[in-house]
């Protein structure tokens, strides 16, 4: 699995609510509106599904890949994911 970076930005209340309970399942930490989620292939083409299936042409959903060695500052620190989707 890799880490991946969703930021949506959607402009209604309950498609937001629904996309965001969505999200939330499946992610390692972030902020309200931009979450990190570990993805492999099968999960990332499901949850690209579901996604496309809440959204409308005004809205704006991006699923940015990590890299692996990625800039840290702060508090921030490097998840390690195994195969399962288990952080370690």
């Amino acid at each position: 699995m890799k880490n991946y970076l969703v930021l949506y930005d959607i402009f209604n209340t309950k498609r937001a609510y629904k996309i965001r309970k969505y999200l939330y399942k499946h992610t390692t930490g972030g902020q309200k509106s931009a979450l990190e989620i570990p993805l492999d292939e099968k999960l990332s083409d499901k949850l690209i599904f579901k996604l496309n299936s809440y959204t409308k042409d005004i809205d704006k959903i991006n699923i940015v890949k990590i890299y692996k060695n990625p800039i840290l500052l702060g508090k921030a620190s490097q998840l390690n994911i195994i195969s399962n989707g288990v952080i370690v």
